[in-house]
Protein backbone atom coordinates (compact mmCIF):
# COMPACT_ATOMS: atom_id res chain seq x y z
CA UNK A 1 0.00 0.00 0.00
CA UNK A 2 2.76 2.46 0.96
CA UNK A 3 3.96 1.75 -2.40
CA UNK A 4 1.54 3.27 -4.53
CA UNK A 5 2.14 7.40 -2.64
CA UNK A 6 5.31 9.70 -3.42
CA UNK A 7 6.67 12.01 -1.40
CA UNK A 8 8.97 14.94 -2.07
CA UNK A 9 10.00 15.78 1.74
CA UNK A 10 12.88 13.79 2.90
CA UNK A 11 12.33 11.00 5.40
CA UNK A 12 13.60 8.43 7.67
CA UNK A 13 11.57 5.49 7.95
CA UNK A 14 12.38 3.27 10.58
CA UNK A 15 11.35 -0.10 9.81
CA UNK A 16 11.31 -3.69 12.33
CA UNK A 17 12.56 -6.40 10.49
CA UNK A 18 9.94 -8.66 12.16
CA UNK A 19 7.14 -6.80 11.53
CA UNK A 20 3.71 -9.15 11.93
CA UNK A 21 1.67 -6.72 10.28
CA UNK A 22 3.38 -5.14 7.34
CA UNK A 23 5.66 -6.31 5.02
CA UNK A 24 9.66 -5.42 5.12
CA UNK A 25 8.71 -5.47 1.06
CA UNK A 26 6.55 -2.58 1.31
CA UNK A 27 8.67 -0.58 3.30
CA UNK A 28 11.76 -1.66 0.44
CA UNK A 29 8.95 -0.71 -2.75
CA UNK A 30 8.29 2.37 -0.94
CA UNK A 31 11.32 3.62 -0.26
CA UNK A 32 12.65 2.63 -4.31
CA UNK A 33 10.01 4.79 -5.28
CA UNK A 34 11.07 7.67 -3.28
CA UNK A 35 14.77 7.11 -3.18
CA UNK A 36 15.86 10.71 -3.34
CA UNK A 37 14.19 11.56 -0.69
CA UNK A 38 13.51 8.45 1.58
CA UNK A 39 15.98 6.90 3.94
CA UNK A 40 14.60 3.50 5.23
CA UNK A 41 16.66 1.84 8.35
CA UNK A 42 15.09 -1.82 9.11
CA UNK A 43 16.27 -2.64 12.70
CA UNK A 44 17.19 -6.49 13.24
CA UNK A 45 15.61 -7.74 16.71
CA UNK A 46 12.53 -4.77 16.17
CA UNK A 47 8.76 -5.35 15.05
CA UNK A 48 6.00 -3.45 14.19
CA UNK A 49 6.71 -0.70 16.28
CA UNK A 50 10.91 0.07 16.69
CA UNK A 51 10.72 3.13 18.49
CA UNK A 52 9.25 0.42 21.76
CA UNK A 53 10.61 -3.02 20.57
CA UNK A 54 13.98 -1.86 19.80
CA UNK A 55 14.56 0.92 21.78
CA UNK A 56 15.10 -0.79 25.16
CA UNK A 57 17.64 -2.80 23.74
CA UNK A 58 20.10 0.03 23.26
CA UNK A 59 18.78 3.64 23.27
CA UNK A 60 22.59 5.19 21.98
CA UNK A 61 22.16 2.89 18.98
CA UNK A 62 18.57 3.80 18.00
CA UNK A 63 19.40 7.76 18.68
CA UNK A 64 22.64 6.76 16.01
CA UNK A 65 20.26 5.60 13.27
CA UNK A 66 17.82 8.45 13.64
CA UNK A 67 20.48 11.06 14.32
CA UNK A 68 22.83 10.09 11.17
CA UNK A 69 20.00 10.85 9.20
CA UNK A 70 18.05 13.40 10.45
CA UNK A 71 19.30 17.01 10.76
Amino acid sequence: MLALFSWDIPTLIVWGATDKYLSSSDAQRFSEKNADVISLETLEGAGHMPQEDWYPLSPQSYNKHVKQDCP
